[in-house]
């Protein structure tokens, strides 16, 4: 018995006991490779990459986008067609722009705090050539 998949799993408990020879068409092949490269490999990849730059609070945001990036990819690569569920990325976009865009500011305005606390002639290169700093 062969049996063919096209977009998932095809059969049923009764199936299951059936040994027979799997085979993938073509579209279903690349589905398949595209979730092994893409949803795993390419992913922890990244991941693991952006955990050592930017570190784990940004990291966790951002992988709420894992979803967003593999609909688009999908649609490009897959060429799947846009469904009505796609405008749930919507709101997944403005909350991790936001929390992005918010912890930006933080770090601006911790940085501005850093220089008014320094002020002038104080640090390295002081009047005095020796460095001080308050933080």
């Amino acid at each position: 018995t062969v049996h063919t998949l096209e977009g998932g799993v095809v059969g049923g408990a009764d199936e299951a006991v059936d040994r027979g020879v799997w085979s993938l068409t073509g579209s279903a092949q690349l589905a398949l490779v595209f979730s092994v490269v893409f949803n795993s490999v390419v992913k922890y990849a990244v991941s693991a990459f952006c955990n050592k730059h930017v570190g784990v609070i940004v990291l966790t945001v951002w992988s709420t986008m894992t979803p967003v990036f593999t609909a688009i990819l999908s649609a490009l690569v897959l060429r799947s067609p846009p469904r009505w569920s796609y405008l749930g990325m919507v709101p997944i976009v403005a909350g991790t722009l936001l929390v992005t865009k918010s912890r930006a500011d933080a770090a601006k305005e911790k940085e501005e705090s850093r220089k008014d606390i320094k002020g002038p002639g104080v640090g390295a290169g002081g009047s005095d050539g020796l460095s001080t700093t308050f933080i």
